[in-house]
């Protein structure tokens, strides 16, 4: 056979077999990264998150070339293989903290709305309430956080004898452990409580 031939026939076999060869081993084939992905077709982490390019593309649909895909300060990597978190969602447990910023600021758990369990989001806690997301009772008065927040009922006649039969705990403030001067917030449990006024219905504090 000619040397033409040969090389006719090398020529050939190239065009076919290049398509299908992956030269860094991440799934993805040279041919398709060079001209379809524009990823570095020499390296099986283009953009150097711990996941190849290959898995980003055809497994958890990330973009292979941005570390971080979904902008929320954690890596493709770090979301996938370290916290379970979404990639492709800035806050996955849609509680008002991305989760970046529930990992990197807050310690709090990026899976879960409510990481200590109070009833109130992690969001909220760090938005609006100004309230430790890790811990139930901030302040340490022995009232949880979500308790100070609202007016409770808490049944009949109060303690020492009260000027009203609808006995509520009027709400404190979750950072303070002692708002109304009465050693700690959860004094109030044991004292004549707040009550609602039965004649004019305005939330009134009457502490012996």
């Amino acid at each position: 056979m000619k040397r033409n031939s040969w090389i006719i026939i090398a020529t050939v076999l190239v065009i076919l077999l290049v398509p299908l060869i992956d030269f860094d081993g991440d799934q993805l084939s040279t041919y398709s990264e060079i001209l379809t992905h524009s990823t570095n077709a020499f390296n099986s982490d283009s953009d150097y998150d711990q996941l190849t390019d290959g898995a980003e593309l055809l497994r958890y649909n990330t973009n292979p070339k941005t570390s971080d895909t979904d902008s929320d300060g954690l890596s493709d990597g770090e979301e996938v293989l370290q916290y379970i978190t979404n990639p492709l969602v800035s806050d996955s447990d849609s509680d008002g903290l991305s989760d970046g910023e529930e990992v990197n600021n807050y310690l709090t758990d990026p899976t879960l709305t409510d990481t200590d369990n109070d009833s109130l989001s992690d969001g909220k806690e760090v938005k609006t309430y100004n309230t430790d997301p890790t811990l139930t009772d901030t302040d340490g008065d022995g009232l949880t956080d979500d308790y100070e927040l609202k007016p409770q009922y808490l049944g009949g006649q109060g303690a020492g004898g009260s000027y009203c039969s609808n006995i509520y705990y009027p709400g404190s403030d979750p950072t303070n452990p002692d708002t109304y001067g009465i050693g700690k917030d959860s004094n109030i449990l044991h004292r004549t409580h707040s009550c609602i006024s039965p004649y004019c219905g305005d939330l009134v504090t009457n502490f012996c």
